[in-house]
């Protein structure tokens, strides 16, 4: 895997919207706070369209992309939001140039199809982290203690041994053998993984995986049918090593949904997952909740069920 530069004091964020539409006033106190740590920054062309509902039309928003990796000006790309929207644009990406120029890539929910391209296409290691229109603002979603651990990962060429930026602990669900498992850590938001399931952008089952999950409103039963389509396939089987299980935010029923009798999304999770005979992590806090962990996507890790432990075998960043 290639590894991205680490992040410096005085160094250039470019801020994209390769997903959904971002609203200027969000985004401009989103700005103020990484320029009040010491960041400069640069907008993409496109960063303030709204095409549809989306960050600018599929030519526009892949442009931006395409342009702020080869754009020597910037050392790092901070997604705005996410949304919807980053699928459409998979084939229009020039895994070249990403590949060509190692910088870090962070966002989450619908940039996770980016996340699983970027590892497939330009072997990059990339960033499941906050954004700056959503989790920057001084309001409900803003956490100071996730945005210090954001800028710690991504300015440290160490090992990362993760913990939640809560102070809460991991949890233990499903042991498998010994306890512990290794491999290469992908995944992110379940339903946006799941749409690049099965084509190029997915990666390729030939290695040993560690797979990271979050999800926000989906219902529990939905959450048992994407874990029986993915475990479904032979494939998946024998690649995943083990699971890391983030938030899964508002996914339980309603109060007038719960007479059909179906379980809490916790519940679900744990009775399907236990089940695999792998080492299961749960209580990761990475995705929708207002507590975000940041977490490399593509990096080599280890999980221990045992001793509740989840760290990298190698530094990240150079």
């Amino acid at each position: 895997m290639i590894k991205p530069k680490r992040l410096e004091k005085g160094n250039t964020i470019g801020i994209i919207s390769p997903s959904s539409a971002c609203p200027k006033d969000k985004l401009y106190e989103g700005i103020k706070y990484l320029e009040s740590k010491g960041y400069k920054i640069k907008l993409s062309k496109h960063v303030f369209d709204n095409y549809n509902g989306y960050g600018g039309n599929d030519d526009a928003r892949a442009q931006d992309l395409n342009n702020f990796f080869e754009d020597d000006e910037v050392d790092a790309i901070i997604c705005s939001r996410g949304g919807y929207g980053a699928v459409r644009i998979l084939d229009k990406l020039n895994y070249d140039i990403i590949k060509n120029n190692n910088k870090i890539f962070a966002g989450y929910s619908d940039i996770t199809s980016f996340h699983l391209a970027l590892y497939e296409k330009a072997e990059l290691i990339t960033f499941h982290a906050p954004m700056v229109s959503i989790d920057m603002l001084k309001e409900k979603s803003f956490d100071e203690n996730s945005l210090n651990n954001m800028f710690d990962i991504l300015s440290s060429n160490e090992k990362i041994v993760y913990k939640n930026p809560d102070g809460s602990d991991f949890e233990s669900i499903s042991f498998g053998d010994d306890g512990k498992a290794q491999g290469i850590l992908i995944g992110g938001n379940f339903i946006v993984m799941m749409s690049s399931f099965g084509n190029e952008y997915f990666p390729k089952l030939n290695k040993d995986y560690i797979l990271y999950i979050e999800e926000v409103d989906e219902k529990p039963y939905k959450i048992d049918r994407i874990i029986s389509t993915l475990f479904n396939s032979k494939e998946i089987r024998k690649s995943i090593k083990g699971i890391v299980v983030g938030d899964f935010i508002n996914c339980d029923l309603l109060e007038g949904e719960k007479e059909t009798g179906f379980r809490t999304a916790r519940e679900t999770i744990i009775e399907r997952l236990s089940n695999l005979n792998i080492p299961v992590l749960t209580n990761v806090k990475c995705g929708h909740g207002k507590t975000k962990l940041t977490i490399a996507h593509g990096a080599m890790v280890q999980i221990d069920a045992y001793n509740k432990s989840f760290e990298t075998l190698e530094n990240v960043l150079i």
